[in-house]
């Protein structure tokens, strides 16, 4: 699974959907993260928070979740709201692994 910004979405799921149409093996879900935290209008991956993916993720079923890694500090230690991405996986109960933001680092992420 993907976790990104609701702008980023779309291009994501284009993506997706054309790696799956040449590797049919790839299972894989985009799924755009309303921003709660700094309101709905605000659609970009960087300002989205960890309570935000952890309430709407609640529950999901998922070997791991990606996430561009522009979600976290410039330290990249934790999201905008505190939250490590440790805490995040602790929460779901499935292992979060933040991703560059290139299409390589993408495809290297979704093959690990």
């Amino acid at each position: 699974m993907i976790a990104t910004g609701r702008l980023a979405a779309p291009l994501l799921q284009e993506l997706v959907d054309e790696a799956q149409k040449k590797w049919h093996n790839l299972n894989v879900t985009v799924t755009p993260i309303r921003n709660d935290f700094f309101g709905e209008t605000i659609t970009v991956a960087g300002l989205v928070t960890g309570q935000d993916i952890a309430a709407q993720l609640k529950g999901v079923a998922a070997d791991k979740i990606l996430f561009p890694d522009s979600m976290l500090r410039r330290e990249g230690d934790c999201f905008l709201d505190d939250m490590t991405p440790d805490e995040l996986s602790e929460q779901l109960g499935i292992p979060v692994c933040p991703v560059g933001c290139d299409g390589a680092d993408l495809l290297d992420a979704l093959w690990q």
